[in-house]
């Protein structure tokens, strides 16, 4: 066995009481398998997988760590035509669903290769036996860290010891590490060894993760920024749990598919070039750039008899110029609890909001269909976007009152804090004219 497998059962099983022969501590011992991608001993983090049961059982099984395994033993397949010495892969997994399930996908394809052989077995079934290379899927993937009987001791021992040469191990690191057992200092002394490698990091893994979650109708696994397809993105893509839920409610599965991509191309930097718009769009205005910008300050008293009115628009302005440099300011996300709460003052009336609006800016935010802002950096689109969303919150404030509500209604967001990105989008609204009325969280 390569002292790089070894190392970590000696120590944890054995109290390092084990010597490594003189054949395996030979330079000449491992170097018909250094061409392999991923070395002697590597954890291949998966973080994109779903366990799940098969039937009525309680045995598991992970699609993607299916996939993934069959895309390594093919690897390993285009490396070994190049030696043409034998080799023998062995597939280990702690569940039976797991291995009828990579079975099932493999066939026969390699049984007629001279010299390449593959099986795939249970770990108790591969008890006593070794190969050249092991791929062990630990199956297991959620958020909780439980491990069922993965976290027996006499099992692991067995799975990380059949290898003689290289040792991948396929699993989620983050579930793997939060079980408390065995497999959080395996997956301790793998980051402390720079042993880790994460299969967002492979474009080819990537690819495959969402070809199974397309063919799975998974998508929703993805919404996260750490998935494979969102983790090395230009731009960070975090959305809400709202969103997650209203794209979970979604029945067609082509449109799912169509929001994942237009998100997958926003978060590569992409923007439409469309020159010829062939869709119903009202500008309202178009403005020149002035060198100064005139900037008022509005007054947003509501008399307590106009609370249930319409909000009222007539604003008593005050002016004063400024250098466009001085338009600075900081943009917080704002949960409802919170904007409620700044918005409403001790005797219910409603108090002034320290934002400072051009007759353009207002006109804009007055504006009652959705708005596309268009312009250079430094021009007020996060102001203008910011005062919208806040007379949003003023509309569904009044609304509830009157209908005697709890909270805000379909207007509300999550507690939880949320990033804003303010972007130059000019969205392609084609592709999406069959999203529901309750599909309106993408900001």
């Amino acid at each position: 066995m390569n002292p790089c497998i070894s190392l970590f059962p000696n120590a944890q099983f054995y109290e390092r009481k084990i010597l490594d022969g003189s054949n395996v501590l030979s330079p000449s011992y491992n170097k018909d398998y250094r061409g392999l991608p991923f070395g002697s001993y590597t954890l291949i983090n998966v973080t994109d997988g779903r366990e799940d049961k098969e039937g009525t059982g309680n045995s598991r099984r992970n699609m993607v760590e299916v996939a993934v395994v069959l895309h390594l033993i093919q690897t390993i397949f285009k490396c070994w035509k190049s030696t043409g010495k034998a080799l023998s892969v062995g597939v280990v997994s702690p569940y039976s669903s797991q291995v009828d399930a990579i079975n099932a996908r493999l066939g026969k394809k390699y049984d007629t290769c001279d010299g390449f052989h593959v099986r795939v077995k249970s770990i108790d079934g591969f008890q006593g036996e070794e190969d050249d290379v092991i791929i062990l899927s630990t199956v297991r993937s959620n958020g909780k860290g439980v491990v069922g009987f993965l976290a027996d001791k006499q099992r692991t021992n067995v799975a990380l010891t059949r290898a003689k040469h290289c040792l991948w191990v396929v699993g989620n690191a983050h579930t793997l590490y939060k079980s408390g057992t065995v497999w959080t200092d395996l997956v301790s002394d793998a980051q402390r060894r720079k042993c880790v490698f994460n299969a967002t990091n492979d474009a080819a893994l990537c690819k495959l993760v969402l070809q199974v979650k397309k063919v799975l109708d998974e998508l929703e696994d993805l919404l996260n920024a750490d998935s494979a397809v969102f983790s090395n993105t230009r731009w960070k893509v975090i959305v809400s749990d709202e969103f997650r839920k209203s794209f979970t409610k979604l029945k067609s599965s082509q449109l799912r598919r169509e929001i994942l991509q237009k998100l997958i191309k926003l978060g590569d930097g992409w923007r439409t070039t469309v020159r010829n718009l062939d869709m119903k769009l009202e500008v309202p205005m178009v403005w020149d750039v002035e060198p100064d910008i005139i900037r008022y300050k509005k007054d947003c008293r509501v008399d307590a008899q106009e609370e249930l009115d319409l909000v009222d628009t007539s604003y008593a302005m005050e002016n004063s110029k400024v250098r466009e440099s001085f338009l600075l300011m900081k943009f917080y996300s704002l949960s409802s609890g919170v904007a409620k709460h700044l918005l409403t003052a001790a005797d219910g009336s409603e108090v002034d909001i320290p934002f400072e609006l051009t007759d353009e800016e207002k006109m804009i935010i007055q504006f009652p269909l959705t708005s596309f802002i268009l312009g250079r950096s430094g021009t007020g689109k996060t102001t203008v976007l910011t005062m919208k969303l806040i007379q949003k919150e003023q509309h569904s404030l009044l609304a509830s009152q009157g209908l005697n509500l709890d909270g805000f209604g379909s207007g509300d967001v999550s507690d939880q804090p949320s990033i804003l990105h303010m972007h130059d989008i000019f969205d392609d609204q084609e592709e999406f004219t069959e999203i529901p009325d309750n599909f309106s969280i993408i900001f």
